[in-house]
């Protein structure tokens, strides 16, 4: 290159931004029982049923540790 060709710099304002897509924003559904014990997380809220098999359940549930105490718990699906 010689000294007289000019580089040519992008700044953040020449940029176009028309095609770039938005963030995408991930939704957590929170439900919780009356008396605040016990709460689920789930990514989304519809599952299919398959007829051989169901979509995975993606989730976290919180038992409050308080209620608990040394008791065992079921939870169903």
């Amino acid at each position: 290159m010689s000294s007289a060709e000019s580089h040519k710099v992008a700044t953040l304002s020449s940029i176009s931004l028309k095609n770039t897509s938005p963030p995408q924003s991930h939704v957590v559904y929170k439900k919780m029982s009356r008396d605040k014990a016990v709460t689920i997380y789930l990514g989304k809220r519809d599952f299919i049923d398959h007829i051989d098999g169901v979509e995975p359940v993606d989730g976290v549930l919180l038992v409050d540790p308080e209620i608990v105490k040394g008791k065992k718990g079921v939870s169903k699906l």
